[in-house]
């Protein structure tokens, strides 16, 4: 049976701001890394800042148990994009361990368990003394 193996989501700000701003975030949790790695890039594309954070094998294992727990019961649509004229855009990544990816879209509403995931994960951060704040599902 195939089993998440790496959680992504990029954000993206579409409301009006320069190009040196931070317009996208991509934050990803690795399981067999036991890894989160936070990279914000500003509207041009650039790398502005990247930073990883070795967390807890328990954590990471009952974030991705929780996951596939999620997923096992199709409870993801494929999208939950809300047109709105400003506002953000997030695009969520569940890799797989027979190498597939599905992706799930959104704007202002987050998925299924979305608070959930965005606790769970912070959670992780700040037990390693993080004071990172990942945006995830939207401002």
């Amino acid at each position: 049976m195939k089993q998440i193996t790496s959680f992504s989501v990029d954000w993206y700000d579409c409301g009006l701001c320069c190009g040196l701003d931070k317009t996208h975030e991509r934050t990803t949790v690795y399981l067999r890394k036991k890894l989160i790695k936070i990279e914000k890039f500003n509207g041009m594309g650039e790398l502005l800042a990247k930073d990883e954070y070795v967390v807890g094998a328990d954590d990471v294992n009952e974030f991705f148990a929780f996951l596939n727990k999620i997923d096992s019961g199709n409870r993801w649509k494929k999208d939950y994009i809300i047109h709105v004229c400003d506002g953000s855009r997030w695009i969520m990544r569940l890799r797989y361990s027979d190498k597939t990816v599905k992706t799930v879209e959104g704007t202002v509403e987050k998925p299924d368990k979305g608070r959930e995931i965005v606790r769970m994960i912070k959670n992780m951060l700040s037990k390693q003394m993080c004071i990172e704040d990942p945006v995830l599902f939207g401002c």
